[in-house]
């Protein structure tokens, strides 16, 4: 049974900024490649290493050998998927004399982080962490949510982004809190521009509009 004195309750679910690099990914399997390519997307240098590498899997770096500790050298993060229990225990050893933060698949107690499972609208991200306790019902959660949160929540969060930023330059720096996030969501679903518009205006004062506040709409 459930019981909220048996969870764990160590660890901070944050959304961390990638300011250096590279990424190193060690094993380039069906998981490794999967974090290749999600490092890849965040604009960070990836380096993956793994001794059948594929031509398909993405990386800057890319080495098709064994792991060697030199592949750890100026590395942010690390990935680590490979076939061999051993190879994993002894990069995370090594990542960590170093104070890098690993992640290895499947491998909770050898993790200093965990992925969580996305859903991602716009610059609105949810994440979905199990803390490696089962990452298929995180899967799973994040299906069941796909269809709620749609692209109206990225919209509406660019609309309150923007009407904050503006909103501290004025008398009244809290004025964006008036805007009605149930009403803002539901003009955004229903692409209703100019009733958003009336929002604004009622919230920051009469003729404020998206433009004025320079909120993107419809990108």
């Amino acid at each position: 049974m459930y019981n909220r004195m048996t969870v764990d309750t160590n660890g901070l679910l944050m959304y961390h900024v990638l300011r250096s690099g590279p990424i190193l990914v060690v094993g380039a399997g069906v998981i490794g490649s999967q974090r290749a390519a999600l490092s890849m997307r965040t604009g960070a240098m990836v380096r993956v290493v793994d001794p059948e590498l594929r031509d398909d899997v993405e990386g800057h770096e890319r080495f098709k050998r064994g792991f060697i500790p030199e592949d750890l050298n100026g590395v942010s993060l690390a990935f680590v998927s490979t076939n061999y229990p051993e190879v994993n225990r002894e990069v995370a050893r090594l990542a960590r004399q170093k104070h890098i933060p690993v992640n290895v698949a499947d491998v909770p107690e050898l993790c200093d982080f965990y992925l969580p499972a996305l859903v991602q609208r716009g610059n609105l991200v949810i994440g979905i962490s199990t803390k490696g306790g089962c990452p298929g019902y995180a899967a799973y959660v994040r299906r069941r949510l796909t269809p709620v949160v749609d692209e109206s929540w990225g919209q509406a969060l660019e609309v309150l982004a923007c009407a904050r930023r503006w909103s501290k330059g004025q008398p009244n720096g809290q004025a964006w809190r008036q805007v009605s996030m149930d009403l803002l969501i539901e003009c955004c679903a229903h692409d209703d521009m100019d009733r958003v518009n009336e929002l604004l205006s009622d919230a920051l004062g009469a003729g404020v509009t998206l433009k004025t506040i320079g909120a993107r709409w419809g990108e």
